[in-house]
């Protein structure tokens, strides 16, 4: 009775000190938690600024690359149709204003003259755009003030040339105080806004924000007046920004907060600047806090209560001892059933008397053998057990035992006693008395037969593959489980250091792909993660291919190349292999392209062919919901131009259609002959039926114009169009009403343009001959 109080007063006492020390541990826990939080928050507000500001500089990178571009186009399309009346020009100029946002539209002509696009002479600008449109130079000036109005601004400009020679050029100007909203960010749920400086602090775009602290020019002027930096923090930022670094700075307005983080906008000497509000980040730290708060109170509570369970547990130990030793027995008897139904066969040698008898029946049931071998390290090989060429073997490892030692598992061929080509795993572990001497040992013989006749087979494979990577470019295999590198070449040249593996990790995927073309990177690299080909190998797949570019090391040129994965199962250890080789097939592939290219064109014109043209065209109007058109254009006449100047000349009228076609409509148009002397036009993403209609216009015109060695007209052209998905939403339907169209202008005299479904108030863009 006395033990049993005296057991439950320390068993109390165990439990209060447990108590105590678990209530420190949540303490220093909480403290230590909050901390980390703390810190994982302000790194994670840097960072979320860091990808924001990113966000708004690829906006305003997007947005002026955009206006550049319709710069250049324009002036290209100036460049390519010299005969535009004045009027069309006059379209043309409005057209770019009103695209790209422009204040004004200047001309510079050929000797540097500058003008309106009324072509009323202007001062000379200070921006350095007429100096480079007159060195045939395109681009973006920095901010400069106007010679016109005084106000800043900035240009884009770009060269009408033709041949080699600058006619002159176009300029479209931007007042800075307008841009306003161009660079635009949605970070902490549109919590944020941003700027873009010059490295001296000039504002040149801005978000409009209701929390924007400062909308006027002088960025600088303001953190130096205005804000608790003061002038040597401001110094040292401008000083950083002129170095072109980029940071994070926190400023304090009046009793407003706010976090800047700045980086180069790789435009100019221009920066951008995302600034968000202290009170919103500081909300996303509380709900995180409180979050990972809630989660540790859970965690808390599930702690006690597993607690509660062991106090519970310690209570019932000595019920638990007791039943253990019933356990033990049961235990004991599984394991002697587990011998008795093993596949290999458990023996019990005596290094004293070298007899060896036999736990479980021999591994070969037909075969028969006394319950007692005596003397068999010597004679191993008369009783049959092991073959003659393996008798040295069985005398080592049995020595090593009765010295002591555990040997490693041994193979060894079976003798006489057994069919042929036996092969048996030998085990032996040493059992020792009370006084350190090994009194026997237990052994293990297990039949390895069909796990030689595998690896064989594979040693086969191996060798078979190796004459497959002769030509290989690289080679690796991998054991998908243990995640190891087991071998690998790249280029003749052995990675695995003095012959053994490494981590199959994601660094070594990089190194494997650091040549592999930007736009097949990703899938390369996804197709050799390890996961993804265990979840195929145990799917039933054996083989993956894929076709992607890489460079030779040194080189700039990128080759066609395959990367073949087989996936095997390893003989020894069971675990799935992958193994993977790389050929280089630029030569074949190359040849496959040409063939398919030739199979989409037609041969004459180099344009799409018909079958090619109707599945684009149905494939884009599956993924088109906005406005698009056909367009079906008709030669007049072009059957007398064969009678009368013979085939050749009406191929090289066809040639010269194709030309002007692929001139008159931007790159991604698809252009295709659809017989004879008949011509498609897809457009799609078109902002109005006008723009369709002006470039038809303009392919009726130069048609129109085509001569024969210059001396008379020799042929004109019929449009039809229809637009979609107003007349139709499949090629079928688009093709019967822009044929429509075309019947349509070819009835009314022909070298007209028609639409279909405005028969009353057809649009026929008649010319006199």
């Amino acid at each position: 009775m006395k033990k049993e109080n005296s057991f439950s007063r320390n068993h109390l006492r165990t439990v209060i000190l447990l108590v105590i020390l678990v209530l420190a541990f949540i303490y220093l826990f909480l403290y230590d938690f909050s901390k980390r939080v703390d810190h994982l928050m302000t790194n994670m507000t840097t960072e979320h600024l860091a990808d924001v500001n990113d966000q708004s500089q690829t906006a305003v990178k997007t947005e002026l690359t955009r206006v550049f571009e319709e710069v250049c186009y324009t002036a290209d399309f100036l460049a390519e149709t010299p005969e535009l009346t004045e009027e069309a020009c006059q379209r043309v100029y409005e057209q770019l204003k009103e695209k790209c946002g422009f204040a004004n539209i200047r001309l510079v002509s050929a000797d540097g003259g500058l003008y309106t696009v009324g072509h009323e002479a202007l001062p000379q600008s200070v921006g350095g755009y007429v100096e480079g449109i007159c060195r045939g130079e395109s681009g973006m000036t920095d901010v400069f003030l106007s010679s016109v109005t005084g106000q800043e601004v900035f240009a884009f400009y770009a060269p009408v040339t033709r041949g080699k020679s600058v006619e002159g050029g176009i300029a479209g100007i931007m007042i800075v105080d307008q841009m306003v909203d161009m660079v635009t960010t949605n970070g902490f749920n549109s919590g944020s806004y941003s700027y873009v400086l010059k490295s001296d602090g000039t504002v040149i775009m801005q978000t409009s924000h209701a929390d924007s602290l400062y909308n006027g020019r002088e960025y600088f002027s303001f953190l130096r007046s205005d804000t608790d930096m003061g002038v040597e923090a401001v110094s040292e930022l401008q000083k950083k920004m002129e170095r072109k670094e980029k940071g994070v700075f926190l400023f304090t307005a009046g009793n407003e907060k706010r976090i800047v983080y700045y980086a180069p906008a790789e435009i100019n000497d221009w920066f951008v600047l995302t600034v968000v509000p202290y009170t919103v980040s500081n909300w996303y730290r509380e709900h995180i806090g409180k979050t990972a708060l809630y989660l540790t109170m859970k965690m808390l509570v599930l702690f006690l209560a597993q607690l509660a369970v062991i106090i519970l547990w310690f209570r019932k130990t000595r019920n638990i001892i007791l039943d253990s030793k019933e356990a033990l027995e049961l235990e004991k008897k599984k394991l002697e059933l587990a011998i008795l139904h093993s596949t290999g066969t458990t023996f019990e040698y005596v290094p004293k008397d070298d007899s060896l008898s036999f736990i479980s029946p021999p591994v070969v049931k037909e075969v028969e053998f006394p319950a007692v071998l005596n003397q068999i390290s010597t004679k191993g090989a008369a009783l049959g057990l092991v073959a003659a060429e393996d008798l040295e073997k069985w005398k080592m490892i049995l020595k090593r035992i009765a010295e002591g030692k555990e040997p490693g598992p041994v193979e060894v061929a079976g003798g006489t006693s057994f069919s042929e080509d036996t092969y048996f795993r030998l085990s032996l572990t040493p059992v020792r008395s009370g006084k350190g001497e090994v009194a026997k040992a237990i052994g293990t013989l297990e039949d390895i037969t069909e796990e030689r006749r595998i690896r064989r087979r594979f040693a086969q494979e191996e060798q078979y593959r190796a004459a497959l990577l002769s030509e290989a470019v690289a080679m690796w295999s991998v054991d998908l489980v243990r995640q190891q590198v087991m071998a690998c070449t790249i280029h003749g040249k052995d990675w695995l250091e003095g012959g053994k593996g490494f981590l199959y990790s994601g660094r070594f995927i990089e190194k494997m792909c650091r040549y592999v073309h930007p736009a097949d990177h990703d899938r390369i690299a996804g197709q050799m993660q390890a996961n993804r080909m265990l979840a195929a190998y145990y799917t039933g797949e054996r083989e993956q291919k894929e076709l992607f570019r890489a460079t030779y090391p040194g080189s700039e040129d990128y080759k066609w190349m395959t990367c073949t994965v087989s996936l095997l199962t390893e003989p020894v250890s069971g675990n799935p292999v992958a193994f993977a080789y790389v050929r280089d097939v630029d030569e074949e592939t190359k040849r496959k392209m040409e063939l398919m290219y030739s199979s989409e064109r037609d041969p004459l014109t180099g344009l799409y062919n018909r079958r090619n043209i109707e599945e684009k065209v149905e494939q884009a109007l599956k993924n088109e919901d906005s406005l698009s058109c056909l367009i079906m254009l008709d030669l007049d006449g072009f059957k007398e131009i064969n009678d009368k100047y013979g085939h050749q000349e009406g191929d090289a009228v066809l040639k010269k259609m194709a030309r002007i076609l692929s001139g008159a409509f931007r790159s991604n148009d698809l252009i295709a002959r659809f017989g004879g002397d008949e011509f498609i036009v897809f457009l799609d993403h078109i902002p109005n039926c006008e723009c369709a209609s002006f470039r038809a216009e303009e392919v009726r015109r130069q048609v129109y114009a085509l001569t024969l060695n210059g001396e008379e007209r020799i042929v004109s052209i019929s449009i039809g169009i229809a637009f979609g998905p107003r007349d139709g939403d499949t090629f079928e339907l688009l093709y019967k009403h822009a044929d429509e169209a075309l019947y349509m202008a070819k009835g009314r005299g022909k070298n007209q343009i028609a639409f279909y479904g405005e028969e009353e108030e057809m649009m026929i863009l008649e010319r006199p001959d």
